[in-house]
């Protein structure tokens, strides 16, 4: 190769690397015009975030701490002129949750910002092991201040409110009662005697049965009569089974 040709070459090859470096240039500034225009979601719209989370959590029977956290640092948003967050469909004050973020002005996107609802108050809680449907008594719990928002469901602070309940599940030491927990015995138990009462217009009769299922008061139920006939009816308190026509 002639000097000429290489002096050919790196002309040429300067030629290439400036113009990158132009292109370069104008994509870098076209970046950072974009991201000008654009805005974080959390900071712009902060006050009607807490807003909307000191309404939902005004009914809380309890210390309420909320801790707003922060979107993904590589999500940029167009800029938007009023942003409205609101609670997802199914979505309670409580724990962990995620809280939408939706631009009704000037843009069109709809975004989730995690958020922490602390709830801390009074509940009873398991001194021991409590086995599956029993009935606790007040030497098996105490009330303790705690953190009620660790789990979901309603804490239960008096043992009045799941009075007449057994445990549908075993609770162990130091785990607060939920009334999730708790369940009503049931009107009928399955192999109970029962008083069938059949009463229609201008008429009442009754005859005994036997249950074959369990039952809730105001459930349905099927029982069988002395003379060997299923017929299905609704439980009551009292063993009773009634069937109307």
């Amino acid at each position: 190769m002639t000097h000429r040709d290489r002096s050919l070459g790196y002309r040429q090859f300067w030629r290439w690397l400036i113009l990158l470096a132009q292109l370069f240039l104008v994509a870098l500034s076209a970046a950072q015009e974009s991201a000008g225009s654009r805005a974080p979601v959390a900071g712009t719209a902060a006050g009607t975030l807490q807003l909307l989370l000191a309404q939902e959590t005004a009914g809380i029977n309890g210390r309420v701490e909320v801790v707003v956290g922060e979107l993904d640092p590589r999500i940029s948003l167009a800029a938007c002129s009023r942003i409205e967050p609101f609670l997802p469909k199914g979505t309670r004050a409580w724990g962990k949750i995620n809280v939408g973020m939706r631009c009704r002005e000037g843009a069109t996107w709809t975004v989730f910002v995690p958020v922490t609802v602390r709830v801390f108050g009074s509940a009873l809680t398991a001194r021991k092991p409590l086995m599956f449907g029993t009935v606790p008594a007040e030497n098996d719990v105490e009330l303790v201040e705690t953190e009620l928002s660790r789990e979901a469901g309603i804490p239960v602070a008096d043992l009045a409110q799941v009075d007449g309940k057994t445990l549908a599940r075993a609770v162990f030491p130091g785990q607060i009662l939920r009334q999730e927990y708790f369940r009503a015995p049931p009107a009928i138990a399955q192999g109970d005697q029962v008083k069938i009462v059949a009463s229609g217009p201008g008429f009442s009769i009754s005859v005994d049965g036997e249950a074959l299922s369990h039952a809730q008061n105001g459930q349905n139920v099927r029982v069988k009569t002395d003379s060997g006939r299923v017929v299905s009816g609704v439980a009551r308190t009292g063993r009773i089974v009634e069937l109307h026509f």
